[in-house]
């Protein structure tokens, strides 16, 4: 009798301390995953570290010349994309020149209008300026979450390794 009720009781609490639970995770779930990743990243650096530290450095002098060398490996790697990123780009849009862009409308709208006779030019060109001005509105509400995003990276990446950082350098007290 008294198991049964500590059965129930038990069933009851997990029913209720369960969907907290994921609520809770859910809320937190950013913080979580840059705790996952610091923590990734200190296993990565940690084997570095330690044979560091057994060829006469001190853990924290270890610890920094790890992460100066990663630093640098990722300037040199952003310092190579970037430039690409923004020739790609220039060339894109030096290619995408309003009067070849007129060009090629002209071109869309006159192959539509062989293949639909029946449709007017005019209402072909309306509804091509109403798509291109439903294009360009959804282009800058698009804007504002990507820059949103830029900030967050930017602060991951800022937050990152000063969570790196401590995890490696407190791992003896954390894992006690």
């Amino acid at each position: 009798m008294q198991n049964e009720a500590a059965i129930k009781r038990n069933y009851l609490l997990l029913l209720l301390v369960l969907p907290l639970l994921f609520v809770l995770i859910y809320y937190l779930l950013d913080v979580l995953i840059l705790f996952a990743l610091s923590v990734l990243l200190a296993f990565i650096f940690d084997p570095i570290i330690n044979f560091l530290e057994k060829n006469s450095f001190k853990r924290l002098h270890a610890i920094l010349l790890v992460f100066l060398i990663a630093s640098l490996i990722g300037m040199g790697i952003y310092s190579y994309l970037i430039p690409a990123i923004l020739e790609q780009t220039n060339a894109l849009f030096s290619k995408l020149s309003s009067t070849f862009i007129s060009s090629q409308l002209i071109l869309f709208e006159d192959k539509l209008h062989v293949l639909f006779p029946f449709v007017t030019k005019e209402l072909i060109t309306q509804q091509i300026e109403k798509i291109s001005t439903g294009m360009l509105e959804n282009l800058f509400t698009q804007l504002s979450p990507f820059l949103t995003n830029i900030f967050s990276f930017l602060a991951v990446m800022i937050i990152l390794p000063f969570a790196t950082f401590f995890i490696l350098r407190d791992r003896t007290q954390i894992i006690k």
